[in-house]
């Protein structure tokens, strides 16, 4: 059996993604997942999984993947609300708004979005349905022979339905430039028949997006990152267009 092994700064970080993991499991969603074979102080040990990072050709079947971990999930977080954190029994998960709140405003200040935007973004926010976010950057999902696999528990927050989808979009587009809006469209509908109804809808997608963004500026030129995002979007900059 061939492991990879995954450490962490301190034992904190490590209990975290081992809680992570096992609730997820525990959703019996069907999406594959790597068994955790081992759990040390600082470090976690998965089985390997074989197969290939995917493309923006696989956008439709990743969505759909988001989306049949958010309906597996429905049942704990019904009593969740965005901006509290939320106990699922096993331990607890972050709220989505003050949780961002200060990174939020330190990020637009540097890359020209004003931080009362953000923050009127969070206040919306606070009263969408609950849905969950664990980092699905494009590179957190491997293609493998029995289907597709998620990887990295390291964080997981409360967040509105689609504010994952809008991260896999972003971190897509970042990675191999423009996605056509088509595409997009496509991919939201997988999203929101997968979950079992429209969950998100378009114009909440390109705010969750430019969040996504601001979390995502400081990586690019890095960890494969080429495509400024807002040169790239698949719509109009909400910004400019007044979109609250």
């Amino acid at each position: 059996m061939t492991l990879f092994i995954k450490r962490y700064p301190d034992g904190g970080r490590a209990a975290k993604a081992r809680a992570n993991h096992r609730w997820l499991t525990s959703l019996n969603s069907g999406v594959l997942l790597p068994d955790l074979v081992h759990s040390g102080k600082t470090a976690l040990a998965f089985t390997k999984l074989d197969g290939s990072t995917p493309s923006a050709d696989d956008l439709v079947t990743l969505a759909a993947t988001i989306g049949r971990l958010q309906r597996a999930a429905f049942p704990a977080l019904t009593t969740a609300r965005l901006d509290r954190t939320h106990s699922i029994g096993t331990h607890d998960i972050e709220d989505f708004t003050e949780s961002r709140r200060a990174a939020l405003h330190t990020a637009a200040a540097a890359h020209g979005t004003s931080p009362q935007w953000t923050d009127a973004v969070l206040d919306r926010a606070a009263g969408m349905p609950p849905a969950f976010y664990k980092d699905s950057n494009l590179r957190n999902f491997i293609l493998t022979p029995r289907g597709v696999a998620i990887v990295d528990f390291d964080d997981l927050t409360l967040a509105p339905h689609g504010y994952d989808l809008a991260k896999l979009i972003v971190s897509t587009a970042m990675t191999h430039g423009r996605i056509e809006a088509h595409a997009v469209s496509a991919a939201l509908d997988a999203y929101n028949t997968t979950v079992g109804h429209n969950a998100c809808i378009a114009m909440d997608l390109t705010i969750w997006a430019e969040l996504n963004w601001l979390f995502t500026a400081n990586y690019l030129g890095r960890n494969g990152y080429r495509h400024p995002w807002p040169l790239i979007r698949p719509w109009a900059d909400p910004l400019r267009e007044g979109i609250r």
